[in-house]
């Protein structure tokens, strides 16, 4: 298991003092904070639920952002809590990206499942295959013309499972925004169902 990944705690240890009196200096102390954090500031990273791929990607974003505000750092703070502080922040944002990645994702692969409908129905009858690839047509087209705000919040709550907590979180708005808008896209995405339903399906097999 790499050094970084031990189970020592993760309480943010002092650092050096990053307000140095030359630029020779700050840069030593710099050196040494990055030396002294960089394991803790992985665990951190790791623990949070960063992808184990993406997790040394995140960490020097870290770094380079700490870096860039070096001068705004507070010499009455800790060096190795600030540095948390933006850790934890630079995570929050992975996430909120990473998860708009997949919806992303799942509306593109909702919008052109029906050209794959024939390949991921093989093993199935001719008409179970038909079916599912008609059934993906009209879930795409019934997501395109939703509101964005409605898709979104729909795409992370039912088809991506997320919780509200989490789909505020992901979208930056309170809650209760998502409880709502939820209803509203449920809704939304049900008239839109109806009102492009088939033929048959409107007014049944036998309908004159």
């Amino acid at each position: 298991m790499p050094r970084a990944l031990t189970d020592e705690p993760l309480t943010a240890q002092p650092g050096p003092s990053l307000k140095a009196s030359s630029k020779a200096e700050r840069e030593r102390a710099w050196r040494a904070l990055y030396h002294d954090q960089f394991d803790r500031i992985y665990r951190l990273v790791y623990r949070c639920g960063v992808r184990s791929a993406e997790v040394e990607d995140v960490v020097q974003q870290v770094f380079t952002i700490a870096y860039r505000k070096i001068d705004s750092h507070d010499p009455l703070r800790n060096p190795g809590n600030w540095l948390y502080g933006i850790a934890l922040r630079v995570v929050r944002d992975h996430h909120r990206w990473y998860r708009v990645r997949r919806v992303k994702q799942a509306l593109l692969e909702a919008t052109i499942g029906a050209e794959h409908g024939a390949a991921q129905g093989l093993g199935k009858s001719p008409r179970a295959s038909a079916e599912a690839t008609q059934t993906q047509a009209r879930i795409a087209a019934a997501l395109a013309r939703m509101s964005p705000k409605l898709r979104e919040v729909l795409v992370l709550t039912d088809i991506e499972e997320c919780g509200l907590d989490e789909a505020a979180a992901i979208l930056d708005v309170p809650k209760n925004t998502v409880r709502s808008r939820r209803q509203r896209a449920r809704e939304s995405f049900q008239k839109i169902w109806r009102e492009h339903a088939p033929t048959e399906e409107q007014h049944g097999p036998n309908a004159h």
